[in-house]
């Protein structure tokens, strides 16, 4: 199963999931980098993206392409990508949805051990 990894590396503050996209080897799981919405691959109508969200206290999964506004955006390709997620979803090709929240500033350590607890939990029949 892919994994989508956003961010901005010049951006300390929305780089962690690029950054965990290096670091991470978990089982079943490819972590790709996308500095844009353009590289997104919509398998089966289910699509999984890691992003730094600001406001979030702890990592959170967003399961639901409409409540991305509650969140707000840390760098423009956030505002692209909630775009463009919502244009697949209206036209059919994503059903399933599910963005890796992380909190801006989390340790990497932490981040990278509940990311592969979560993947593990959502999706144990890729292991």
């Amino acid at each position: 199963m892919k994994i989508h990894c956003f961010g901005n590396q010049d951006l300390e503050k929305d780089r962690l999931a690029l950054d965990l996209a290096d670091e991470l080897d978990v089982e079943g799981f490819e972590f790709i980098k996308c500095a844009s919405p353009d590289f997104l691959e919509v398998h089966d109508n289910q699509l999984v993206i890691l992003d730094v969200v600001k406001n979030a206290i702890d990592v959170v999964v967003i399961d639901d392409v409409d409540k991305i506004k509650e969140y707000t955006i840390v760098s423009t390709h956030d505002l692209d990508l909630g775009h463009h997620l919502k244009l697949l979803k209206e036209i059919g090709e994503l059903k399933e949805l599910t963005i890796i929240g992380l909190p801006s500033g989390m340790d990497k350590e932490i981040a990278k051990q509940k990311v592969e607890k979560i993947l593990k939990e959502l999706f144990p029949v890729h292991l």
